[in-house]
């Protein structure tokens, strides 16, 4: 196991097109409000505010929730709720509106006498793969480890009622005592 750093910057990091810099917390990217091309890149490092510029491109990867903090502290965005905040609107775009939280419940709790659970042991069996194989039953029909798995309309929401918006995974899990 190694960290994306290690993995692709420590390989790249000698190149003279690209700027590493550590303990910055990038503020907004460079956009041009007449072209709509990004010039640079905005950080604070040392409570100090910097902006780079750049010749080609600026590549955005901060993660579902940053990425879209970015582009909207940047100017692309939802231009109502840019203009709410004093965001100058460079791109009215629908930025953030697919994002989606995975909440988890712990469901029920029960205690069994007997292992009524699926173990990495039984999958081994070969009669297990061959009622997969020829039957299409058993424990590996359980798609990525969920013992059932649907997607459901709730009548509290705006979106076509063709269209699900929540996701029931049920899954199982042992405490040994």
């Amino acid at each position: 196991r190694c960290s994306s750093a290690k993995a692709f910057l420590r390989p790249v990091a000698h190149r003279p097109n690209l700027h590493i810099s550590v303990n910055s917390r990038v503020t907004r990217i460079l956009i041009d409000p007449i072209t709509k091309t990004t010039y640079g890149v905005e950080f604070i490092k040392d409570r100090k505010r910097y902006a780079v510029k750049v010749s080609k491109e600026v590549v955005l990867s901060a993660g579902t929730i940053g990425s879209p903090q970015l582009l909207m502290l940047s100017g692309v965005g939802p231009q109502e709720n840019l203009r709410q905040v004093g965001i100058p609107v460079i791109q009215n775009l629908a930025v953030g509106y697919n994002l989606q939280d995975h909440v988890t419940l712990p469901g029920l709790v029960f205690t069994v006498n007997q292992p009524v659970t699926i173990r990495e042991r039984d999958m081994r069996a070969p009669t297990i793969a061959l009622d997969y194989l020829l039957n299409g039953r058993g424990p590996f029909t359980i798609p990525g480890g969920a013992e059932g798995l649907a997607f459901v309309k709730t009548n509290v929401t705006f979106l076509p009622p063709d269209y699900p918006d929540v996701e029931l995974v049920l899954g199982t899990g042992a405490f040994n005592n």
